[in-house]
């Protein structure tokens, strides 16, 4: 062996230094990588349920219809949708750390949850079919590897309904929604309100304590104050009855009673709104005027029409412009009815306004109206009773002397010069 010649154990001892270094530094990458995709969050994990109130279910991505029992604890991914029944709350904590509180009677879905903390970068998209949410949106980012906190460099928090898309900043705002129209309650913060697809048209901004709606195929109206009363109620509305800290360490169960006592007392905060509507109908506003202002103020269609019966406004009146105004017919009928309203009165005014036969039926058979005295005030009804159409109403300068919108005041029967703008059914 010459000077030259290279002994293999040093050329295989050289190679397997090289092969050991180049080891190491593919094991760091894929832990970097792991690290990294865990803390974006990419479509898993997006939070947990953090307080169950009554039933609620929980559907998960793909399941297609299967609903199963929510429980605390349970992890709510991209995809998972959540329903409350009648009296139900739940809240979910999600991974940036804002927390989603919902409503009694509300369906929704965690379409996408993306959070990239190393880069300040969020994606968060909700989706609401009906009922009502309340969003509390964190404003900060805490970083993974420092724990340091900032605000989000790019934030892109967005909720869509049947009628509408809001884009949302670190904000408090409650969102009530249904097919016919969304309603966006702005507690603090900044909203971006506009037409479903239409977020960067046709939009309004609300800052803190306004209000706006959006019907279908409408643009936003004109954003208003949200009052004290409103605001609480909305808030309560969505509110858990215990801390959910106890709920979470097992220290209280929510029974039956306690849902029928919280029950009641939403119930009792919903009386507040209608005896300030009360002062409004004193004053003269027509059932149309007080029908708007619910529903712009935050009410869902069922509160709408409980708080102006309670107001003292005729429910005839009431079912006709709830319609009118664009409200869903099976929800008005069924809210009337269930606040005690003649059956024949409900199917006159409904028919009167247009509403489907189908709608009608539904309504009460949701109300437990047994549905051959239904079908026989729909026949009855049907053979002198037709929708207004543009033509029949009155122009707006001209008046006639019909009956006047609402309960007589002294017993007698009062009258009133109907406009073209008023809707009634007592205006044919």
């Amino acid at each position: 062996m010459d000077g030259r010649t290279i002994p293999s154990t040093v050329c295989g001892n050289n190679t397997g230094g090289r092969r050991t270094r180049k080891g190491v530094l593919h094991l760091l990458l894929a832990v970097a990588m792991v690290a990294i995709l865990a803390d974006a969050s990419w479509a898993d994990t997006a939070g947990t349920i953090a307080y169950v109130q009554g039933k609620v279910g929980i559907m998960k991505e793909g399941m297609r219809g299967a609903f199963t029992e929510a429980k605390v604890g349970d992890d709510v991914t991209a995809g998972d949708v959540i329903k409350t029944g009648l009296g139900a709350k739940a809240q979910i904590n999600l991974n940036d750390a804002s927390t989603i509180y919902i409503a009694p009677g509300t369906q929704m879905q965690v379409k996408q949850f993306i959070v990239d903390r190393e880069h300040d970068q969020r994606t968060v998209k909700l989706a609401g079919t009906e009922g009502r949410l309340r969003l509390v949106v964190s404003k900060v980012v805490k970083a993974s590897m420092t724990g340091e906190e900032g605000k989000w460099k790019d934030s892109n928090f967005t909720i869509e309904t049947p009628t509408a898309v809001a884009g949302i900043q670190g904000t408090v705002v409650v969102f009530t929604f249904s097919k016919s129209h969304t309603t966006a309650s702005v507690i603090e913060g900044l909203v971006k309100f506009a037409p479903i697809g239409k977020l960067s048209q046709n939009f309004v901004v609300l800052s803190a304590n306004n209000a706006s709606t959006i019907f279908n195929d409408k643009k936003p109206t004109t954003p208003t104050n949200l009052t004290p009363d409103i605001k609480n109620y909305l808030i309560y509305d969505t509110m858990p009855i215990f801390e959910v800290e106890k709920v979470e360490k097992g220290e209280e169960t929510v029974t039956k009673e306690q849902i029928d006592a919280d029950t009641q007392k939403t119930e009792a905060a919903l009386k507040v709104i209608s005896e300030s509507l009360t002062k409004d109908k004193a004053q003269g506003e027509a059932a149309d005027a007080l029908v708007g202002k619910a529903i712009e103020s935050g009410l869902d269609t069922g509160e709408t029409v409980k708080a102006l019966i309670d107001a003292g406004v005729d429910p005839k009146s009431v079912v006709f412009a709830a319609i009118d105004k664009g409200l869903s017919p099976k929800g008005v009928n069924k809210a009337a009815l269930e606040k005690g309203v003649p059956v024949k009165d409900v199917v006159k005014a409904a028919k009167k306004v247009g509403a489907s036969d189908e709608d009608i039926q539904e309504a009460a058979k949701d109300a437990g109206v047994p549905p051959e005295i239904v079908a026989k005030y729909i026949a009855d009804t049907s053979a002198d009773t037709k929708p207004f159409t543009p033509a029949e109403k009155p122009p707006v300068d001209s008046a006639v002397t019909k009956p006047i919108v609402g309960i007589p005041v002294g017993g007698g029967a009062a009258s009133k010069k109907c406009a073209a703008s008023e809707v009634s059914p007592d205006c044919e």
